[in-house]
C-alpha cells in the first residue's frame, strides 16, 4: 500500500514539473518575440532579417528604458558652493572705534562683521621716557591712541652710570694721554693713553701772511719744541682804480666788460682796444666784482703770451681764448 503511494505522489510531482517548465518557456518566447518550437533551417532560431541576420532587438519595440545619448546631453559642472574658513581680524577694535573681521572662501569671496568697541583704553607697549641712573628712578609709559597713558617708574641703577670716554690730556711721543668717562654724579673712570710714535705736532700757525709778491709762511710745534715751517701761496693781486695795492702793477687797459647777474658783478665780454700781450685782469672794475670771462671774450687773440686771471673769476667761456 505504501509502495502505491509513493508511486502516485512521484507522478503527480513530476507532472508538475513538467508543467511549470513549459509555462516558464512559453514566458521567454513571449518577451523575445521567437518561437523555441521552430527551428531555422540555418540553423538560428527565432526572427530573421531580411538578409539573413539576426537583428538587434528594438529597445523602443521592447518597451524598455532607451539608453541617453551622452553626445547631446554632455558634463554639467556642479554649482560652486562657498566653503568659508575660521574668521580672521582684519581692524581690531578700540575703545574708540569697531573692528572688522572676515572669513574667506578660496574662491575670494568673503563674509564680513564688526567686532564691538572695547569697554577700555588700549594700551601700547611701554618706551622709556627718561632713563634710571644710580641717582633717580627713570620713567616709562603706555600710551593709548587717544592721547591718555600709563606711567610707572623704572628703579634706580645699583652702580654709576658712565657716558663716552672724552680725552682730556692728548697723548704724545713724549707722555701718554689721557681720557675719562663721567657720571652725573661726578665720579669718573680714567685711562691712559698710549705713546705716539713720533712728534705730535699742533695745529698750523701763520707766522707771516702772503702778498701778490711775496709767499708768507705757517708753522706748528711738537711739546718737545720741535717746530714745522711750511710756504703759503702767493696772494693774487687786489686791485683798486686798476692798480694793484700790493705790488703796484697795474690791470691791463681796454678791456671790454659787460654788467651781469642783476647788474651786480662783470664779466670780460672782449679784447677792446688794449694792446697788452701779457694779460692782468683785474679783479673788480668801478667798484664790482669781475666774476667771468665770457665765451669767445679772447677768440682770435694769437698775441697773447700770458693771461693773468684772478681768483674772483668763477666761470670761463666756451672758446673765451681759442
Amino acid at each position: 500500500m505504501k509502495r502505491k503511494f509513493l508511486v502516485v505522489l512521484l507522478a503527480v510531482l513530476a507532472t508538475f514539473c513538467m508543467a511549470f517548465g513549459f509555462a516558464a518557456c512559453g514566458e521567454k518566447s513571449d518577451e523575445t518575440g521567437n518561437n523555441p518550437s521552430i527551428t531555422d533551417p540555418s540553423g538560428t532560431q527565432g526572427n530573421q532579417g531580411s538578409q539573413g541576420g539576426t537583428q538587434k532587438p528594438d529597445d523602443s519595440e521592447q518597451g524598455g528604458e532607451q539608453k541617453p545619448d551622452d553626445s547631446e546631453q554632455g558634463d554639467t559642472p556642479a554649482p560652486h558652493v562657498h566653503s568659508f574658513g575660521e574668521w580672521k581680524v582684519e581692524t581690531p577694535a578700540t575703545h574708540l572705534k569697531e573692528g572688522v573681521e572676515r572669513q574667506y572662501c578660496e574662491c575670494g569671496e568673503y563674509q564680513e562683521q564688526s567686532i564691538p568697541k572695547l569697554t577700555e583704553h588700549t594700551y601700547g607697549d611701554w618706551q622709556e621716557v627718561e632713563s634710571a641712573t644710580h641717582l633717580t628712578e627713570g620713567v616709562e609709559r603706555q600710551y593709548c591712541e587717544c592721547g591718555e597713558y600709563q606711567e610707572q617708574s623704572i628703579p634706580k641703577l645699583t652702580e654709576h652710570t658712565y657716558g663716552d670716554w672724552q680725552e682730556v690730556e692728548p697723548a704724545t711721543h713724549l707722555t701718554e694721554g689721557v681720557e675719562r668717562q663721567y657720571c652725573e654724579c661726578g665720579e669718573y673712570n680714567e685711562k691712559s693713553i698710549p705713546k705716539v710714535e713720533g712728534h705730535s705736532f699742533g695745529e698750523w700757525k701763520v707766522t707771516k701772511e702772503s702778498t701778490c709778491k711775496e709767499a708768507g709762511t705757517k708753522e706748528r710745534s711738537c711739546a718737545c719744541g720741535e717746530k714745522e715751517t711750511e710756504a703759503l701761496p702767493l696772494m693774487g693781486h687786489d686791485f683798486e682804480d686798476m692798480i694793484c695795492k700790493g705790488c703796484g702793477i697795474q690791470a691791463s687797459l681796454g678791456l671790454e666788460y659787460t654788467l651781469i647777474n642783476g647788474d651786480k658783478e662783470y664779466k670780460i665780454s672782449g679784447i677792446g682796444n688794449c694792446t697788452d700781450t701779457d694779460l692782468i685782469i683785474t679783479n673788480n672794475y668801478q667798484g664790482k666784482p669781475v666774476t667771468g670771462i665770457g665765451s669767445s671774450a679772447f677768440y682770435g687773440c694769437n698775441g697773447l703770451t700770458s693771461v693773468t686771471i684772478p681768483d674772483s673769476v668763477t666761470s670761463i667761456g666756451e672758446s673765451a681764448f681759442v
